[in-house]
Protein backbone atom coordinates (compact mmCIF):
# COMPACT_ATOMS: atom_id res chain seq x y z
CA UNK A 1 0.00 0.00 0.00
CA UNK A 2 1.36 3.19 -1.25
CA UNK A 3 1.83 6.11 1.84
CA UNK A 4 -1.55 7.87 0.28
CA UNK A 5 -3.51 4.65 1.05
CA UNK A 6 -1.99 4.50 4.30
CA UNK A 7 -2.81 8.09 5.30
CA UNK A 8 -6.99 7.56 4.03
CA UNK A 9 -7.01 4.31 5.77
CA UNK A 10 -5.56 6.18 8.83
CA UNK A 11 -7.50 8.78 8.63
CA UNK A 12 -10.42 6.63 8.07
CA UNK A 13 -9.97 4.94 11.36
CA UNK A 14 -9.58 7.95 13.36
CA UNK A 15 -13.30 9.31 11.68
CA UNK A 16 -14.57 5.97 12.99
CA UNK A 17 -13.28 6.66 16.79
CA UNK A 18 -14.70 9.99 16.34
CA UNK A 19 -18.36 8.82 15.45
CA UNK A 20 -18.25 6.23 18.26
CA UNK A 21 -17.15 9.21 20.97
CA UNK A 22 -20.01 11.13 19.27
CA UNK A 23 -22.32 7.55 19.62
CA UNK A 24 -21.58 7.37 22.85
CA UNK A 25 -22.22 11.12 23.87
CA UNK A 26 -25.28 11.15 22.15
CA UNK A 27 -26.62 8.13 23.87
CA UNK A 28 -26.30 9.45 27.14
CA UNK A 29 -28.07 12.58 26.88
CA UNK A 30 -30.99 10.62 25.30
CA UNK A 31 -30.71 8.49 28.31
CA UNK A 32 -30.06 4.91 27.21
CA UNK A 33 -26.31 4.03 27.96
CA UNK A 34 -26.91 3.22 31.61
CA UNK A 35 -23.44 4.94 32.96
CA UNK A 36 -22.72 7.62 35.00
CA UNK A 37 -22.50 10.98 33.15
CA UNK A 38 -19.17 11.45 34.00
CA UNK A 39 -17.97 7.61 32.37
CA UNK A 40 -19.65 7.99 29.61
CA UNK A 41 -18.70 12.31 28.72
CA UNK A 42 -15.15 11.57 29.92
CA UNK A 43 -14.95 8.10 27.37
CA UNK A 44 -16.04 10.06 24.46
CA UNK A 45 -13.23 12.86 25.46
CA UNK A 46 -10.77 10.24 25.74
CA UNK A 47 -12.03 8.73 22.39
CA UNK A 48 -11.76 11.78 20.78
CA UNK A 49 -8.47 13.26 22.00
CA UNK A 50 -6.91 9.49 20.64
CA UNK A 51 -8.46 10.05 17.86
CA UNK A 52 -7.48 13.52 16.94
CA UNK A 53 -3.57 12.54 18.18
CA UNK A 54 -3.87 9.76 15.87
CA UNK A 55 -4.55 11.32 12.71
CA UNK A 56 -2.07 14.14 13.79
CA UNK A 57 0.45 10.96 14.15
CA UNK A 58 -1.09 10.05 10.57
CA UNK A 59 -0.70 13.55 8.96
CA UNK A 60 2.55 14.01 10.31
CA UNK A 61 4.09 10.82 8.84
CA UNK A 62 2.62 11.22 5.93
CA UNK A 63 4.43 14.93 5.20
CA UNK A 64 7.99 13.19 6.87
CA UNK A 65 7.80 10.20 4.09
CA UNK A 66 6.92 12.47 1.62
CA UNK A 67 9.61 14.87 2.42
CA UNK A 68 11.98 11.63 2.62
CA UNK A 69 11.00 11.27 -0.86
CA UNK A 70 12.23 14.60 -2.01
CA UNK A 71 16.04 14.25 -0.36
CA UNK A 72 16.61 10.77 -0.95
CA UNK A 73 19.05 9.33 -4.02
CA UNK A 74 17.27 8.45 -7.52
CA UNK A 75 17.47 5.56 -8.39
CA UNK A 76 17.48 4.18 -11.93
CA UNK A 77 14.20 2.20 -12.10
CA UNK A 78 15.80 0.96 -15.48
CA UNK A 79 17.43 -2.22 -14.80
CA UNK A 80 18.95 -2.12 -18.84
CA UNK A 81 21.07 0.86 -17.11
CA UNK A 82 21.84 -0.86 -14.29
CA UNK A 83 23.27 -3.96 -15.85
CA UNK A 84 25.24 -1.90 -18.44
CA UNK A 85 27.02 0.01 -15.64
CA UNK A 86 27.97 -3.42 -14.12
CA UNK A 87 29.00 -4.93 -17.31
CA UNK A 88 31.18 -2.12 -18.52
CA UNK A 89 32.77 -2.13 -15.18
CA UNK A 90 33.62 -5.76 -15.68
CA UNK A 91 35.15 -5.99 -18.61
CA UNK A 92 37.98 -3.23 -17.50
Amino acid sequence: MDRFGRLALRIAVGAYIVYAAYKVAVGQMAGGTGMANWVAYGSAAVLSLGALVFCGYAVGQFRKEKKMDKTAPKIPENSEETEEKVDSNEAE
